[in-house]
């Protein structure tokens, strides 16, 4: 069943901002998508953190809804030719055109910061 309809694992996923499970578990009720996509990922025995990987400095909702927008475009407006700046619309998060991939900054700033895991499971029990 985890393969074809979205499970409260899948959405542990989808929600969790650990590096490994960022960009995973997008669709909303069919799964099968995400296999198809490639996009798919199950839990294992790292307990997903809840968030944003950075917090949005405002309650605004209109911001926060296009704050991802915001940060796509000011990548793009460096971006010194247009095969990158397609390059930052087609590709994965974390893309660049040298070849760095940003995730990994965000892994060590994860690790720096010790941000505590948070399950549902211990939060609905307690």
């Amino acid at each position: 069943m985890e393969y074809i309809l979205a499970t409260p694992s899948n959405r542990n996923v989808h929600h969790g901002s650990n590096v490994k499970y960022l960009d995973k578990n997008y669709w909303q009720v069919l799964i099968i998508w995400d296999i198809l996509f490639g996009t798919f990922s199950r839990e294992d025995n790292e307990a997903p953190i809840y968030g944003l990987i950075a917090n949005i400095e405002t309650s605004n909702l209109i911001k926060v809804e296009f704050e991802g927008f915001k940060w796509l475009r000011n990548q793009i407006k460096t971006a010194t030719n247009w095969k990158d700046k397609l390059g930052y619309l087609i590709n994965p998060s974390g893309w660049s055109p040298t070849g760095t991939i940003s995730l990994l900054k965000l892994w060590f700033f994860l690790i720096r910061t010790k941000r505590p895991s948070y399950s549902i499971q211990s939060h609905i029990l307690n």
